[in-house]
């Protein structure tokens, strides 16, 4: 069991992959903006952090560049769950922010629980 954070300004899918995530015996807790989600990570450290790109207040690039200038929250493990397209300046941001991965917006249930557990492996790990 893992505790994943879901920073998302739309509150349907917070509530879709709450429902995935948490039927998979995970624990999760939800932001809907960057600037909640560094007060969530402060106050519980979770395991994976899946951040959509696209908030209000403070965006997700914002939340992840303030999360990697965060001296005790810089190594934690975080993925995408976005419908911004894969392309290959997505690819270089995924490599500049040490970002894990990205899973696309939409994506069928079984699909999205599968990538969540291989990114906690991985994270886990320390392969990232």
């Amino acid at each position: 069991m893992a505790t994943v954070l879901i920073v998302d300004d739309d509150s349907n899918s917070r509530l879709l992959v709450a429902t995935l995530l948490e039927h998979a015996g995970h624990v999760v807790l939800e932001a809907e903006d960057g600037e909640s989600a560094l007060r969530v990570v402060a106050a519980h450290c979770p395991h994976l952090i899946l951040v959509d790109l696209s908030m209000p207040r403070m965006s997700g690039v914002a939340f992840i560049r303030a999360l990697r200038n965060d001296p005790k929250h810089s190594a934690s493990a975080v993925a995408l769950y976005t419908a911004t397209a894969d392309t290959g300046a997505m690819r270089d941001f995924l490599d500049a922010f040490d970002v894990l991965g990205a899973i696309p917006k939409p994506c069928e249930p079984v699909a999205f629980v599968q990538a969540v557990e291989f990114m906690l492996k991985a994270a886990a790990a320390g392969q990232r």
